[in-house]
């Protein structure tokens, strides 16, 4: 019975090993990783990343008063933070480790209207790290207790359990609304025109996720975004409105008494309701309040729907027939990844999907030659030379029939190499791209021909906006789906200045940089009219996205359409006179067809839009004040464990057995860019006195039941070292019957004691051989590792 105890300390000490990040880039080993410490954090981050590494230390530095204080909390020491780059946007903070890791680059996500991403992103996880910590119960390295049973095997009726009792635990849409609704505090977020968006449709159309779906990441992806975050801030603000600002630290303190287990019951203690008393009272006024705003709206116009598939269909572009459509789609997935998909708009009588084609390969941001020939499109499929996945423009012959057994598309080239490239499009000729390229906290507009090989020569690679001057020592200078006039000497784009979302205009030079539409709104997606006149986008200019064209002589906007979910990325055809575009409804964002451009019969009315009007951030020099990395081991977590077990029942009537109590602790240690790792596990067996050491020659004594267990991994270099030792000492009693040998005929029964001990050690090391992305729709790694190792273990037999 004790193998199970054995095997669940390996488990709980394996599932950490899973979430380093260095399975397919061999570690990493390449980056310079550099330290320099500020008053409250040390900060590491590769060299390249210094100057970001400045910026978000003003960041870090600017809030940790501000949130300290209100929380009333002290940290038990500077954070540890972490600084990264990748083809990704993200950021975590771990509260019981007391650190926190962000990656710098803002890629666009569809769910959330445009902030300056590093100003929300720090002072949104480090929101995280305080609250959390105001709400522990214990020392925040203390997670919880484990807490096990198990019934002797033989026993009629078994009665196992093992549960762990957590000492923060708090439910997501609370941890997620309240670091969302502290970094608006701060000024860097707020409820914007998308989230209000994601939960107007919700509301009208009853779809809001009950209080139980917004406790945990479950469900589709973009469940994700309206559980725990949209819903969850709303209901924070919420709460914080009706029940006054001050309420939300009280729940933390409420939470944070060690007998407290759910936020329900910190809820009913501080604000005299449980928390679906509270949802219910949010659920109905913010259902009225957005019934109330759709009245205001007055006649909606809205295109014809097309698709009814999938939550993320986006980038709709026209055939060269005016025929039928190009777009991603997601249909039939659970997640964010769209494969590029053709829609004919003949034959209306077929099925959806019988009318749909899929483009073999091309998913994502893409664009489509004027002749249909090709397709231009943004992939990670390569790495460089290290290992490291990186954005390019590649180019795919359309709609060709691809043999079963194809690995990669002959008719391919890459336009781009390891520029990290997103958001290509064609000019009307066809013969150049233009794109943006991401930089550590900046993107930058690009253009270049079409290659007439398999490949482009780097040198071909214009940069012609920002310039340096124009955004040094900024960060947060974003540029997105930019698009080639009809006469190829111009380019419009949508752009982000630090504080709004704009449009742009700009000669193909780089020359003649025009702000065509700087207000304070969020305004995206430019597309341009056929004879260059005008162009159409989308904006909330209401607090609901629509979409609107621009004559560019009279400097006129008309709204074109008045929606109550939201209108996005247009795309005309030839004549000008249909638009195809996004919209967001019960479904998603669909796939709709408007066929008469004209304005609505009225000015559209509705809500003004929030955008958060952030202030200056003074970036920390940190140049000739950091230190080379140290990869040592200072933060950790442990977890006390106190395990039961019966011993063997005798017979099969048995109903009571006696019990075996362990006790112990499981933990690890590792720092902070996750270099070096040990874990650490340890049960005793209690009752049988505190002689624990040094019987029968062992360290542990063997008539206690006890196992340990000890793992060490490195990965500093491209090789990754690990080593493990495992000790265990299981004990255990039998009857035996002993025969009579003096012709007497009776025979006795006794118990003997005995004790199993086994120790086990492995060394190993192992390197990744290659690492590539399969072709297709499917995104598959394939990689092939080299491995060397020892293993050495024995066994003791003891009677007791």
């Amino acid at each position: 019975m004790s193998r199970r105890i054995f095997s669940a300390l390996a488990v709980l000490l394996a599932l950490r090993a899973t979430v380093l990040p260095f399975s397919l880039n061999r570690n990493a080993a390449h980056i310079d990783w550099r330290t320099a410490e500020t008053e409250h954090f040390r900060f590491h981050y590769a060299k390249e990343l210094e100057d970001a590494a400045g910026y978000i230390a003003g960041i870090a530095e600017g809030v940790y008063n501000d949130k300290i204080q209100r929380y009333n909390i002290k940290l038990p020491n500077k954070v540890e933070f972490t600084i990264r780059d990748d083809i990704f946007s993200n950021g975590w903070a771990n509260s019981i480790e007391n650190t926190m890791n962000i990656w710098v680059t803002d890629w666009d996500f569809p769910v959330r209207s445009t902030h300056n991403w590093l100003k929300d992103v720090v002072t949104h996880e480090f929101s995280h790290l305080v609250s959390i910590q105001s709400g522990s119960k214990l020392p925040s390295y203390i997670q919880g207790v484990v807490i096990g049973f198990q019934d002797y095997y033989n026993k009629p009726v078994q009665g196992d359990f093992a549960t762990i009792i957590p000492f923060t635990g708090q439910p997501n849409w609370f941890a997620e609304g309240v670091a969302q609704y502290e970094s608006e505090r701060s000024g860097y977020d707020a409820w914007d025109s998308h989230r209000d968006m994601m939960l107007r449709v919700a509301a009208l159309d009853n779809k809001l996720l009950p209080i139980e779906r917004m406790e945990t990441f479950a469900g589709i992806s973009i469940d994700y975004e309206k559980g725990p975050y949209t819903q969850g801030f709303a209901l924070t603000r919420f709460i914080s409105a009706r029940y006054g600002d001050a309420a939300l630290i009280r729940l933390w303190a409420e939470y944070s008494r060690l007998h407290r287990q759910t936020m329900s019951g910190a809820m009913k203690r501080v604000l005299g309701k449980t928390d679906r008393q509270v949802y219910e009272e949010w659920r109905d006024e913010t259902t009225a309040r957005f019934a109330e705003q759709v009245k205001a709206l007055g006649p909606q116009v809205y295109g014809q729907k097309l698709t009814s598939k999938g939550f993320y269909n986006y980038y709709p572009r026209w055939d060269h027939r005016d025929s039928g459509i190009f777009f991603a789609s997601n249909a039939g997935r659970d997640d964010f990844r769209a494969p590029v998909r053709h829609l004919k708009l003949a034959d209306t009588t077929k099925k959806e999907e019988e009318r749909l084609e899929g483009v073999p390969g091309v998913r994502g941001q893409f664009d489509v030659a004027p002749d249909d020939s090709t397709f231009v499109f943004a992939s990670a499929r390569e790495t460089d030379k290290n290992g490291i996945h990186k954005i390019d423009v590649y180019q795919r012959k359309a709609l060709r029939d691809v043999p079963f057994f194809e690995n990669k598309d002959p008719t391919e080239k890459r336009v781009t190499k390891e520029l990290n490239a997103a958001n290509p499009s064609y000019s009307r000729d066809g013969s150049k791209v233009v794109f943006v390229r991401a930089e550590p906290g900046l993107f930058r507009l690009c253009v270049a021909p079409v290659p007439e090989g398999r490949k482009l020569d780097p040198e071909e690679v214009k940069t012609i906006f920002p310039s340096d001057s124009l955004v040094r020592g900024k960060f947060g200078f974003n540029i997105y789906t930019p698009k080639f006039s009809p006469d190829g000497k111009r380019i419009l784009f949508s752009y982000f200045d630090g504080e709004t979302r704009n449009v742009g205009l700009i000669n193909t030079d780089g020359s003649g940089f025009v702000p065509i539409l700087a207000r304070p709104y969020d305004e995206r997606d430019p597309e341009w009219a056929p004879d260059g006149k005008s162009f159409f986008f989308s904006a909330d200019s209401n607090g609901i996205y629509n979409i609107y064209r621009y004559t560019f002589d009279s400097r006129t906007i008309q709204a074109l359409t008045n929606v109550v979910g939201g209108a996005f990325s247009p795309a005309v055809d030839s004549s000008g006179t249909k638009i195809a575009y996004i919209n967001y409804d019960k479904d998603g964002f669909s796939l709709y067809l408007l066929k008469d451009v004209k304005p609505p019969a009225q000015p559209l009315s509705g809500a003004f839009p929030v955008h958060p009007q952030t202030a200056d951030v003074e970036a920390m020099e940190l140049s000739g004040k950091s230190e080379k990395y140290l990869p040592i081991p200072t933060r950790g977590i442990l977890t006390p464990i106190v395990f039961g077990e019966q011993l063997v029942a005798s017979n099969h009537q048995a109903r009571n057995a006696d019990t075996k109590w362990l006790i112990g602790a499981s933990g690890y240690m590792n720092d902070p860019v996750l270099k070096n790792e040990i874990g650490a596990a340890l049960l005793v067996e209690t009752g049988k006195g505190i002689d624990y050491f040094g019987a029968h020659d062992e360290i542990l004594s063997p008539d206690k039941e006890s196992q340990f267990f000890l793992n060490v991994s490195n990965h500093s270099t491209a090789v990754t070292l690990s080593a493990a030792f495992a000790r265990g000492n299981l004990t255990s009693s039998d009857t035996v019957r002993i025969r009579s040998v003096d012709g007497t005929d009776r025979d006795t029964l006794q118990t003997q004691n005995y004790a199993l001990t086994f120790r086990d050690a492995q060394v190993s090391a192992t390197y990744n051989l290659f690492d590539a992305s399969a072709v297709g729709d499917e995104e598959r790694a394939s990689f092939v590792k080299l491995t060397g190792g020892y293993n050495w273990n024995d066994f003791n037999f003891y009677d007791l």
